[in-house]
C-alpha cells in the first residue's frame, strides 16, 4: 500500500503523538502525585463518592455525542442550506450544490464534516480543501481534526474531531461552524458554483 503524502504525515503526526505519551509515561506522569492519592484514597473509603465518580465517568463518555449534538442543532437552526437528511443510513445535515447530482457537503453529528459523492470526479481536490480547513483550524488550537483515509471506492470523503479537551462549549461550537463555513466555501471555489 503506498501513501500519499497527507497519509504519511497523519501517519507520522499520530506517532510522534504515541511516542511522546510513551515518554510521559516513562519519565514519571504515571506516577501518582499526594493529592492524587489523597484524592483517591477518599473517594475510596466513601462508598456513595465511588457511586458518584462512576456516573460522573459514565456521563463524560458521552461528551462527544453530546457536543456532535448540540452542535447538530446549532447548524439545523442557523446555517441556511443545510437540510436534515438521511445518506446511507445515517441522520447528517447535508448542503447540496446546485447541478452536480449525488454530491453532498454534510456534517454528522460524531463531530464529522465532510462529502459525499457518488462518482470520484471531484476527489482529490476535495481531499486537498479538508487539508486546507483542517490546516487552518489547527492554527486557532481549539480541536484536533483526523482526516479518514479513503478509498477509490468510498463515498464518503470526510474529517473527524477526535480531541477537544479543556475548551468550553460555546468555544467548540463557534469554531466548527467557522470550519464547516470554510469547507463550503472552499469547495465552491473549487467546483465554480
Amino acid at each position: 500500500m503506498k501513501l500519499d503524502q497527507e497519509d504519511n504525515r497523519d501517519v507520522k503526526k499520530v506517532f510522534l503523538e504515541q511516542y511522546c505519551q510513551l515518554l510521559d509515561s516513562l519519565g514519571g506522569s504515571n506516577l501518582m502525585t499526594e493529592t492524587e492519592t489523597n484524592c483517591l484514597e477518599e473517594i475510596f473509603n466513601d462508598e456513595n463518592m465511588i457511586h458518584k465518580v462512576n456516573d460522573f465517568i459514565e456521563i463524560w463518555e458521552k461528551r462527544f455525542k453530546f457536543v456532535g449534538d448540540k452542535i447538530f442543532s446549532r447548524i439545523q437552526s442557523e446555517k441556511k442550506g443545510f437540510k436534515k437528511a438521511i445518506l446511507r443510513n445515517s441522520e447528517v445535515l447535508e448542503y447540496k450544490l446546485s447541478g452536480i447530482e449525488n454530491f453532498y457537503i454534510y456534517y454528522y453529528s460524531t463531530i464529522q464534516m465532510g462529502f459525499f459523492l457518488n462518482d470520484n470526479k471531484y476527489k482529490d481536490k476535495l481531499k486537498k480543501v479538508l487539508s486546507s480547513v483542517k490546516e487552518e483550524s489547527e492554527k486557532a488550537n481549539i480541536v484536533n481534526w483526523t482526516i479518514a483515509p479513503s478509498k477509490d471506492t468510498e463515498y464518503w470523503l470526510y474529517m473527524y474531531v477526535h480531541n477537544f479537551e479543556a475548551k468550553k462549549l460555546e468555544e467548540i461550537e463557534k469554531h466548527v461552524l467557522k470550519c464547516l463555513d470554510n469547507l463550503v466555501t472552499e469547495t465552491k471555489k473549487i467546483i465554480g458554483n
